[in-house]
This record gives C-alpha cells, sequence and structure tokens, in this order.
C-alpha cells in the first residue's frame, strides 16, 4: 500500500502538533506528586543529618566510656599493686617474727635439754 505525498504530510503534522501540545503541557510549575517527591527527598536528606549526629554522639559516648574504664582499670591495677607490696612487706615481718620464735623457742629447747643432761649426771654420781 502506497501513501499519498499529501497525506504523508498531514499525519507528520498531525504528529507534531500532537507533540508541541504534549510538551506545553510540561511547564515548570509543579504538581502535586512533584512536590510529594520534593518532600521526601527533604525528608530522607533530614534523617541522614540526624542519624549522622546520632553516630556521632554515640561514638562519642562510647569513647567517653571507654576512657572512663581504662581509668578505672589503670586505678584498680594501681590499688591492687599497693595491697600485694602491703602484702609481701607483712609477710616478710611475720616471717622475720618467726624466724626470732624460733631462734628463741631452739635456745629454750637447748637450755632444758641441758639442765635434763645436767640432773641426769648428777643422779649418776
Amino acid at each position: 500500500m502506497k501513501m499519498h505525498p499529501k497525506r504523508i504530510f498531514f499525519v507528520g503534522l498531525a504528529c507534531l502538533v500532537s507533540t508541541l501540545v504534549l510538551l506545553s503541557g510540561c511547564d515548570s510549575d509543579d504538581g502535586p506528586a512533584e512536590t510529594a517527591g520534593k518532600k521526601v527527598d527533604q525528608s530522607v536528606e533530614a534523617a541522614k543529618e540526624s542519624a549522622t549526629e546520632v553516630g556521632t554522639k554515640v561514638k562519642d559516648a562510647v569513647d567517653s566510656s571507654v576512657t572512663k574504664v581504662n581509668e578505672t582499670a589503670k586505678a584498680a591495677g594501681e590499688k591492687l599493686s599497693q595491697g600485694v607490696d602491703s602484702a609481701k612487706v607483712a609477710a616478710q615481718k611475720t616471717g622475720e617474727k618467726v624466724e626470732g620464735a624460733l631462734e628463741k623457742t631452739g635456745e629454750k629447747v637447748d637450755e632444758t635439754v641441758n639442765k635434763v643432761k645436767g640432773l641426769f649426771q648428777s643422779s649418776e654420781k
């Protein structure tokens, strides 16, 4: 089927006019969907900013907590070390007292043995 040149011209003209009419309907005024889309975009951006702020605050709080835990652990370690040192000194003093008591006890045992030996020797004579 062969189309007549006038017919082709009018079909082309109709397509051109239709295209122009459709394009003229797309003006710069935003419709409700465009407005809603912009509000969604703004809400998403605000949510991102809020999430970033919350993330920063959480990180700061965690960092602060870690610092406090480290400081507390260090202080506890120092006190524990002082306690161990005090226990060592007390144990050393106790050991020295026990040694002194053992020496005195040994001396008393020796004296008692000598007295008993003296008693046996005098009774044998």
